[in-house]
């Protein structure tokens, strides 16, 4: 099993984090071995989302043309709005 955590830290709360669409969390949906984490800290401005994934599904998600376009534009919202991501998986 993988984790996958992203985390956002924005510059204010003025500041929308990053979120999925719609769309993109139904089709996620279908990959996810438990239910979907969200952790804000308690100023507001960090946020980690936690999803567990097979190995297989991860390599699904990596090779999906659907998703690394979802993945940009994460990056494109991000960077527009000066929010630091990080991305960290581990091996359960």
């Amino acid at each position: 099993m993988i984790i996958r955590k992203l985390t956002q830290t924005r510059p204010n709360t003025g500041v929308e984090f990053y979120s999925p669409t719609d769309e993109e969390l139904t089709a996620l949906n279908s990959y996810m071995q438990r239910d979907i984490e969200i952790v804000t800290s308690e100023d507001s401005l960090t946020k980690t989302i936690t999803i567990a994934l097979t190995e297989d599904d991860h390599v699904a998600l990596s090779d999906s043309s659907f998703f690394n376009q979802a993945k940009d534009n994460r990056e494109k919202y991000c960077n527009d709005n000066n929010i630091i991501y990080s991305i960290e998986e581990t091996v359960e």
